[in-house]
């Protein structure tokens, strides 16, 4: 099928012509921009729609001006407008779940590879913001942070800990070996699940004090704390908050220290677990 071209008709002459470009140059020396702008420009146009900064001419008739300045300010749009469309839940699972396909696949590796070289140092685009809006972001991610962990619903990994003597008790990632042996010994409290609002001293903010293990049954509250640290400063701020927090929910505080390993460390038949266990515990067993 033969492609079916179309005719314009001249403005300044009135002629249709197949071929208006040409017929502008040959005819009334004039180029197509020029003719464009004196004959058929709208006042809207060769502004940007995002910035209003001056536009290029796209070079055809039928096109005119470009919408946008830049690529910049058309990818910026195209964001404004996705922002404001809102996703189902079912919508955004899939998008989620492709994505995850797509990252796994030998072209999505590459493709994350390339993507990490190129946005390494000043080149990450981090680096562009503000820093009142790095501030802003800052603060607003703590604030989200807090609540999920205030919540419940998000507890920091075991290896944000200082400790370096993690270990895992029945399938149970514990922070320390300390901790690891009184949960052996007391299987029927609950880990990290109690969070209460303590004000730092040292930071001098609102900070979720997460206590390491919980008895519903007798409302009971225990945290694990060696003599030599009992008494900082931050820990001292942490004692007191969950004090006030058991006066308000008939609970009873208690830190185990050095003296509970002294007498119950025998108590735990060590091959059963991590060599990790042992090894701290040896202090306690002479």
């Amino acid at each position: 099928m033969q492609k079916k071209i179309l005719k314009h008709i001249c403005a300044i002459c009135l002629k249709e012509e197949k071929y208006l470009g040409r017929h502008l140059k040959n005819k009334h020396q004039i180029n197509i921009k020029k003719y464009y702008d004196v004959y058929l420009k709208k006042e809207t146009e060769g502004k940007c729609l995002l910035c209003k900064a001056n536009t290029t001419f796209t070079g055809y008739i039928k096109s005119g001006y470009h919408i946008f300045c830049s690529k910049k300010c058309s990818m910026r749009q195209l964001a404004e407008n996705r922002i404001g469309v809102s996703l189902s839940q079912e919508l955004k699972s899939k998008l989620s779940k492709k994505r995850l396909e797509y990252c796994q696949t030998p072209k999505g590796i590459l493709h994350n590879k390339k993507l990490s070289r190129e946005r390494m140092g000043k080149k990450n685009p981090v680096h562009k913001q503000t820093q009142e809006t790095r501030d802003r972001v800052k603060k607003l991610n703590s604030n989200i942070m807090k609540q999920l962990i205030n919540e419940g619903k998000f507890t920091p990994h075991v290896t944000n800990s200082w400790c370096r003597s993690r270990v895992v008790v029945n399938g149970k990632p514990m922070r320390s070996t300390w901790e690891a042996v009184f949960f052996i010994l007391n299987p029927y409290v609950e880990y990290e699940k109690i969070r209460i609002l303590y004000y730092n001293p040292l930071t001098k903010k609102e900070q979720n004090y997460i206590v390491d293990f919980v008895d519903e049954i007798n409302r009971v509250l225990y945290e694990i704390k060696p003599l030599s640290t009992k008494n900082t400063l931050q820990n001292k701020a942490k004692e007191e908050a969950a004090l006030k927090w058991c006066a308000c929910n008939n609970y009873t505080y208690i830190c185990i220290s050095d003296d509970f390993f002294k007498q119950n460390a025998f108590r735990v038949d060590y091959s059963l677990y991590d060599k990790k266990i042992y090894k701290n515990m040896k202090q306690f067993l002479k």
